[in-house]
């Protein structure tokens, strides 16, 4: 007996916004691979637009792509991308940076570790400020 096929339906709702998008483009390449295999990007966009619903199609239309890429999976998969991934937030990363102290028990390098992480996050890992290290 024959196993019904799903094709891949992306939440816009979801929580982690990230996440499901990760999880719908890993089965939207599994969709690609089995029923789309041997068909060209063209229509596997078109098929990307249709699992993607209404507002995929209004956060598709809202991107930007070159002449050259409008039909390439790829840079239309990186719309998405794009859009779902989590914007840092550099201000409470930066307080949290200001904040973090060495716990009494804690390993200097995992304290050091865990600040050069806040430091990337953080407006100061952009330029803003200078921030030395010390010993």
């Amino acid at each position: 007996m024959a196993e019904k096929l799903t094709t891949p339906v992306m939440n816009w709702k979801a929580e982690a916004l990230n996440r499901e998008w990760e999880r719908f483009e890993k089965h939207f390449h599994y969709y690609c691979q089995g029923p789309l295999a041997g068909k060209n990007d063209t229509v596997k966009i078109g098929y990307l637009l249709l699992c993607v619903g209404e507002r995929g199609r209004e956060i598709h239309e809202s991107g930007t792509l070159a002449e050259a890429d409008v039909n390439k999976l790829d840079k239309n998969l990186e719309i998405f991308k794009t859009y779902t991934a989590p914007r840092k937030n550099a201000l409470r990363s930066g307080y949290k940076f200001d904040r973090r102290r060495q716990g009494e028990s804690e390993p200097f390098d995992d304290f050091v570790t865990d600040l050069r992480i806040l430091i990337r996050d953080s407006v100061h890992g952009h330029g803003c400020h200078s921030v030395q290290l010390l010993p």
